[in-house]
């Protein structure tokens, strides 16, 4: 068959190109049109239309979508305004050897996501299914349905707080301890801590302190038996106080009670000692007037006083032996020696324009020892147990709240004494 060439116009003839003729102004290849036209579609039959590294294949008036390598990596860039869509009945991305899914999309169906083509999320009509550990900085929402989740704190051995426990107006309840590594504070208008028991009971509040070499100091706050203790937690449970209602307050020492308030006063188991004693003593035992020896006896005062405030007592009569240890310029008496003494001080008052009327024993050396506040005409004897030191002076002092206001020979002082007991 003879072989067929196409018809070209060569100027105004259309005349047949025979094998080896060359037209004026056509081009040898493709690739020497720099702005190649299609006029329909391109068919490439069975090859393949290649792309050099960093050549795009550009789609869109201004060349919007650019699918393009540079050598190092594939790339699928959308340039526009809009979005990149993808469409497919069911959608597969995978990995370059096509043997291991990433992702799978179905119509209708699932979103699946994989890890090393194993299936970890995989999307439903109500959520999403995990296959494995979910960990998420928080969780949020309905977790009733959640399994593998004990809601009753008695199954978990370790529980922890990620922050602040609000009870909401409820109590914490149950059998056991609570330990706290820091400071507990109760903050309310009127805080309580309440420690309760069952009827019968014992409730108790122990603090705990760990010394530095590993001592162990324990001090239990106890309620038992509608009695209040402060014990020491130590074998032998050594009470410290206890307060018992209206029934009374002890104290002990080294679990031996010392002192017991009762309905008239206090009771002491032991020694009672003190740096005075005042009231009244008749009711002690073991006390007779040979225990009392006499050191000092004054009386007929020649104070004639006229003046507001305190006064200070002289006397015109003293004991012959005193004589060496009574300043009568200064009004005082100096203690010979170290002891417990029974001081009193008597004095009439009938005459005086005045309201207030008081009289006390003085040492100078440690202040006051009594006082007494005995009414306008009326006689007042001030008496006090103390204990004195050697040296100090003791002086009798009366308070009238004028001046105009002048005792008369009826209001002298009728005596005042100094006794030290023997023996204390």
């Amino acid at each position: 068959m003879a072989e067929k060439y196409p018809l070209v116009l060569n100027g105004t003839n259309i005349e047949e190109l025979q094998s080896g003729d060359s037209i004026a102004g056509a081009i040898d290849s493709v690739s020497e049109d720099t702005s190649p036209n299609l006029g329909g579609n391109l068919n490439t039959g069975s090859y393949n239309v290649s792309f050099g590294d960093n050549a795009k294949a550009l789609f869109g008036a201004s060349n919007d979508l650019q699918i393009y390598h540079d050598g190092s990596h594939s790339y699928i860039s959308d340039q526009g305004t809009g979005k990149l869509k993808i469409f497919a009945t069911d959608l597969e991305i995978n990995n370059a050897g096509n043997t291991a899914n990433y992702i799978e999309a179905f119509d209708g169906g699932a979103v699946k996501l994989y890890y090393n083509n194993a299936l970890k999320l995989d999307t439903t009509s109500t959520g999403i299914s995990v296959t494995g550990n979910v960990t998420a900085t928080s969780f949020t929402g309905d977790g009733s349905n959640l399994t593998g989740i004990n809601t009753d704190l008695v199954d978990d051995t370790t529980p922890q707080l990620g922050g602040n426990l609000d009870l909401n107006s409820n109590d914490i309840t149950g059998t056991g301890n609570i330990d706290i590594t820091g400071n507990a504070t109760i903050s309310a208008t009127a805080p309580v801590l309440k420690v309760s028991t069952t009827s019968g009971g014992t409730a108790e509040l122990n603090l705990h302190r760990v010394a530095d070499n590993d001592v162990y100091t324990d001090w239990k706050v106890r309620n038992e038996g509608g009695a209040f203790y402060l014990r020491k937690d130590n074998t032998a449970n050594d009470d410290y106080a206890m307060i018992r209602g209206d029934s009374g307050i002890e104290l002990y020492y080294d679990n031996s009670k010392k002192i017991e308030t009762t309905s008239t006063g206090v009771t002491v188991t032991g020694t009672c000692t003190a740096t005075a004693f005042s009231g009244d003593g008749s009711a002690l035992t073991g006390i007779n007037s040979d225990a009392f020896e006499e050191v000092f006896v004054g009386y007929d005062s020649n104070d004639i006083v006229a003046q507001s405030g305190w006064k200070t007592i002289t006397f015109a009569t003293i004991n012959v032996n005193e004589n060496s240890r009574w300043n009568n310029s200064g009004g005082s008496y100096t203690i010979p020696s170290a002891g417990y003494y029974y001081i009193c001080f008597n004095h009439m008052h009938t005459n005086g324009t005045h309201t207030v009327y008081q009289t006390r024993i003085y040492n100078n050396n440690k202040g006051e020892l009594a006082h007494n506040y005995p009414r306008d005409g009326q006689a007042t004897s001030t008496s006090v147990v103390a204990y004195c030191t050697t040296g100090d002076n003791i002086s009798f002092q009366v308070y009238h709240d004028n001046t105009s206001h002048q005792d008369e020979n009826s209001g002298r002082v009728i005596n005042a004494c100094v006794y030290k007991f023997i023996g204390l």
